[in-house]
């Protein structure tokens, strides 16, 4: 056994470590750009990655999908397998435009998770992984860990969430495990408006208590209209209905004042979404 460990590599010997006390995850193995993941690390190699009937999902803030640059985030990582007892996770947040670290994930629970670097060449990633207490299930076949995460200070473009989830089968040792990898992408609310691609008229801007929303549209399409506020976060639908093809000009009016500020017309036709900033006054 000895003779093996000195023929694997710093992150294998990591994993070797980690299944004797379980209390952490061996950094850079989400399965992210220039990473490995927990089947090809060679941890939990029983199994290839995404091959069994459980799953790991990411859930950021309350489904909103676009960040202001300085606002913190609740995240919540669940993984799922039927019947078993002992989960694990491990998730980092990369920029598209170069896959360096983004932001900063912030433990809101000590005993359950906890914030570790990258390792080797990727050493300027930050992680944000379990602690030994929460690798029991918080129900039969579920673990859920929740933590916050503040977005970078400026305005950085998309950035992708990669997180591992380890479903194990508590038998003390690293056989017989899945793992499963998932990731979202999120845009700042700035780069939603800048890649807006439809012609829609928002007028008076700015406004008070009104808006009329002028579009047309090539054929029979379903449309939504709401008002998002400055974080993206949706706080009236405005309108919503199926129209045939034509020009319409629509008079909506909001339900309640709204305080004064930046908001956004989100308009969406047949599930594609684009935006317009408008003022709010008070």
């Amino acid at each position: 056994m000895i003779k093996k460990l000195f023929l694997l590599s710093p992150i294998l010997i990591l994993c070797a470590a980690m299944h004797v006390n379980s209390n952490s995850a061996p950094s850079s193995t989400t399965g992210a750009p220039g990473e490995v993941d927990c089947t090809t690390s060679g941890c939990h190699q029983s199994y290839i990655v995404n091959s069994g009937n459980g799953n790991v999902s990411i859930h950021f803030e309350n489904g909103i999908n676009s960040y202001t640059p300085g606002k913190t985030y609740t995240i919540t990582v669940e993984v799922n397998q039927a019947s078993l007892l002992r989960f694990g996770f491990q998730m980092v947040a990369l920029k598209d435009k170069d896959n360096s670290n983004a932001g900063t994930f912030t433990p809101s629970d000590g005993s359950r998770n906890q914030v570790t670097p990258g390792y080797g060449i990727l050493s300027d990633r930050k992680y944000i992984t379990y602690t030994f207490k929460s690798t029991s299930a918080t129900s039969v076949g579920k673990d859920v860990w929740t933590f916050d995460w503040t977005a970078p200070q400026t305005d950085e473009g998309t950035i992708t969430f990669y997180a591992a989830g380890i479903a194990a089968n508590n038998d003390g040792n690293d056989l017989g495990d899945y793992c499963y990898t998932s990731s979202l992408k999120i845009n700042s609310i700035a780069q939603q408006v800048k890649d807006s691609d439809f012609s829609l008229l928002a007028f008076p801007n700015p406004t008070k208590d009104k808006i009329n929303v002028n579009y047309s549209i090539a054929e029979t399409s379903t449309i939504k209209i709401d008002l998002l506020d400055l974080h993206g976060k949706m706080v009236e639908e405005l309108y919503a209905a199926i129209q045939n093809k034509g020009v319409y000009q629509l008079p909506l009016n909001f339900t309640r004042p709204y305080e004064g500020g930046v908001y956004f017309i989100r308009f969406n036709l047949n599930g594609k979404r684009s935006y317009k900033k408008i003022i709010i006054t008070d």
